[in-house]
């Protein structure tokens, strides 16, 4: 493990402190989009809800004007479409929530993985303010990016949880994981090496 240059490693608050910096970034830097309304192909999203409640096995049909591949981020807004309609507000603050999630999560695996905390909140806080993620948050389609870097995360977590003590049963989970996050977004195979 590397040095700590904070020395916050050993801080019991270290990990309620950087949730609240993060969400007063993600406040600060991100609360204005929940007045945007739908953009590209945030449309096309809500577009085949109506049909999908009349016939859910068009859900694996083709002529869907979300048929990407990306069956888990489509389910997840059909589930958010069932609870709250078509109402871009509450879709920009699911993005939000999840780049959110992302950034926490990331910080942890940063540390399970042996990185000391402060790399680790490092890490998380650059994912939440990447500049290439500008469209990301804005665009509510794009959900499934930070939904992949979490589910694949949490697999690589479970890996090492795997690997500390062998089971048939941490392996499954961590299978199960891990083609969630390609059934997730393509994207999802970058833990194939592991």
């Amino acid at each position: 493990m590397s040095e700590s240059v904070f020395a916050i490693d050993d801080k019991r608050y270290a990990p309620l402190a950087y949730t609240v910096l993060v969400l007063l970034v993600a406040t600060l830097c991100f609360g204005g989009l929940t007045d945007h309304l739908f953009f590209t192909h945030d449309l096309d999203i809500v577009q085949d809800f109506d049909r999908l409640n009349s016939d859910p096995s068009f859900f694996f049909s083709s002529e869907k004007a979300t048929a990407g591949g990306r069956l888990v981020d489509e389910l997840i807004f059909w589930a958010t479409y069932a609870i709250w309609g078509a109402n871009p507000t509450l879709y920009h603050a699911l993005a939000i929530a999840m780049h959110v999630i992302a950034s926490l999560v990331l910080a942890y695996t940063y540390q399970r993985m042996g990185a000391n905390r402060e790399l680790g909140m490092l890490a998380g806080l650059l994912f939440l303010l990447n500049i290439t993620h500008l469209q990301a948050v804005q665009w509510i389609a794009a959900l499934e990016y930070p939904l992949v870097t979490i589910v694949t995360a949490i697999a690589a977590c479970q890996y090492q949880i795997y690997s500390s003590a062998p089971s048939v049963g941490r392996l499954a989970v961590f299978y199960a994981l891990a083609l969630t996050g390609v059934f997730t977004h393509s994207a999802g195979i970058m833990i194939a090496p592991i």
